[in-house]
């Protein structure tokens, strides 16, 4: 697992819309954004479990949960460890809906 989805990998660090701009598709062309040019093979970010439509909405974009109940350090909050296989999302972007 470890160099199905590290060994060529964009860290993808943080991500938010502000709430004035939230359910107005900017999240979403900006995700776009960013990873339709990326030259690594697959991205990877944790978001925290409790954040169930951040979740969501990284999977409508073809993100797979590979760790669940990560904690950095003791007493955090859990989150998900997330994959997004490039490849894989450039194809889903490019079939007809």
């Amino acid at each position: 697992m470890i160099d199905e989805w590290f060994s060529n990998a964009f860290e993808f660090i943080e991500f938010g819309v502000i709430p004035p701009y939230q359910s107005q598709e900017v999240g979403s062309r900006l995700h776009q954004h960013i990873f339709s040019n990326l030259n690594f093979r697959t991205a990877v970010l944790s978001v925290m479990q409790a954040d169930i439509p951040a979740f969501r909405m990284y999977q409508k974009r073809c993100w797979i949960a590979i760790r669940e109940d990560f904690k950095y350090h003791e007493g955090d909050h859990p989150c998900t460890i997330m994959g997004l296989d490039l490849a894989k999302y450039m194809s889903s972007l490019n079939t007809p809906g």
